[in-house]
């Protein structure tokens, strides 16, 4: 079984770097993550939040779409 990665675009963020997309402490961002208000993945040990993640965050909170680059 192969798994054909030409078609995955998703980015995963760290805890750290949504925080510092979102221009928030980066204990803001575990405590969004520990009441469930923003999805993330366990990878390996690593806690992962994709970009659907945060944007489905930003449209439920009425936050502006765009965050630093």
């Amino acid at each position: 079984m192969s798994f054909d990665t030409s078609t995955a675009t998703t980015t995963f963020y760290s805890a750290r770097e949504v925080a510092a997309k979102l221009r928030v402490s980066h204990g803001h961002i575990w405590n969004l993550i520990r009441r469930q208000e923003i999805g993330c993945f366990n990878f390996f040990g690593r806690t992962l939040i994709s970009d659907e993640q945060i944007q489905e965050f930003l449209k439920r909170t009425n936050r502006p779409a765009k965050v630093a680059a």
